[in-house]
């Protein structure tokens, strides 16, 4: 567990464990590579920002590999994030502002039924299947990953399989 009163700034941590990464303000990418891989964990990712922070920027993401899950990524403003190896298996994300989710090499699944992606604009670049993490981890064909954005947003969506979203959002 790490809680920063400021701004949490991040070059690289490694965790056997889970990581649970709070700050009042932003949580920001400083190693100088966009691509660098910041958080390694051997369990569930848990990262929240406070009321106007940001995790991460679109030109420096929070970039990450985790045995587990991500049970939540909460900011009042921006969620920046990236998975270069494996699958984004997530429970919530939420921000006020943008939600910019790459998965370089897997699947982004959410694992609980309800609304659970939230955003003023959703930006999604994903190389595998996007929807409900079913038995054993795999796309659930039945079930659909749900979206929420306001009437004057849209989902710019990029996947390289099949993608199962539901919500009121208008799909570019």
């Amino acid at each position: 567990f790490l809680q920063e009163n400021g701004e949490l700034l991040l070059c690289r941590i490694d965790a056997a464990g889970h990581a649970r990464l709070v700050s009042v303000n932003d949580i920001l990418n400083v190693s100088g590579n966009p691509n660098a891989t910041l958080i390694r964990a051997g369990g569930d990712l848990t990262l929240i920002g406070g009321t106007g922070a940001r995790l991460a920027t679109v030109d420096a993401p929070l970039s990450y590999e985790i045995g587990g899950r991500l049970l939540s990524a909460l900011a009042g403003k921006d969620v920046v994030l990236r998975v270069a190896n494996g699958d984004l298996v997530f429970s919530r994300i939420s921000a006020s502002d943008n939600v910019v989710l790459t998965v370089a090499n897997g699947d982004l699944l959410t694992e609980l039924d309800g609304l659970n992606l939230l955003g003023q604009n959703i930006p999604l670049n994903v190389s595998g299947n996007i929807g409900f993490a079913g038995a054993g981890g795999s796309l659930d064909p039945n079930k659909y990953l749900q979206v929420q954005l306001p009437a004057t947003s849209a989902m710019n969506v990029t996947a390289g399989g099949t993608t199962a979203l539901s919500g009121d959002a208008e799909l570019i």
